[in-house]
């Protein structure tokens, strides 16, 4: 696996520092989940960190 530092640190301060929302879009198994987990790890010092899984959310909701 590839280094993430700088890449965490750069998306920590473009988007989250500036509350802003963000967007990652790529095909499978390019490691979206993988660089979110680490994103959420990265900021948990500083930020409250909230995982959200919405398969079945509508089935108890809606």
């Amino acid at each position: 696996m590839l280094r993430l530092d700088g890449r965490l640190r750069q998306m920590k301060e473009r988007y989250v520092d500036r509350g802003s929302y963000f967007v990652i879009n790529r095909g499978r198994q390019y490691g979206k989940t993988t660089i979110l987990r680490a994103l959420a790890e990265y900021i948990r010092p500083v930020y409250a960190v909230v995982s959200m899984d919405f398969p079945g959310f509508c089935e108890d909701v809606c």
